[in-house]
């Protein structure tokens, strides 16, 4: 099985004393965080403020932490069968209040800023929604 190495971003901003978290809605209706594959001369931080400016037109982007790797297999629509994703997320904070904006894609349908307590009724990816729930669990020990 072939392997893609790919960088993911939650990115969030502070806003009325209180976090909101940026997510992308893809082609099969589910809400996730942007994310794209490692090019060429580029290291996994490169790759993250890239994809997330190109995604959803965000650049004013603070890398906090790097939150770790993850795993896990998706159809391989070029050549058929499946092949192995190691996605390794990272936590970013946007600075200033920033309208997100969905460049043309074929995998995303929309971006839109939640509030932590709208995020958990979304539909979403079991390995994305564990992540996520750490971070709203997280932040909610500091709003007010």
């Amino acid at each position: 099985m072939s392997e893609e190495i790919l960088a993911g971003g939650i990115v969030f901003q502070r806003k009325d004393g209180d976090y909101q978290i940026a997510l992308v809605r893809d082609i099969f209706g589910y809400w996730t965080f942007p994310k794209g594959h490692l090019e060429k001369r580029e290291n996994l931080e490169q790759t993250i403020l890239r994809e997330i400016q190109e995604e959803i037109g965000l650049t004013n982007l603070t890398i906090v932490k790097n939150l770790g790797e993850r795993i896990y297999k998706a159809r391989d629509r070029v050549k058929g069968g499946y092949i192995k994703r190691k996605v390794t997320d990272f936590l970013l904070e946007s600075t200033g209040d920033v309208e997100l904006k969905v460049e043309e894609s074929p995998g995303i349908k929309e971006a839109k800023w939640f509030s932590l307590d709208e995020i958990p009724s979304l539909r979403q990816y079991k390995e994305t929604k564990e992540i996520l729930q750490k971070i709203i669990e997280h932040f909610k020990k500091y709003t007010k």
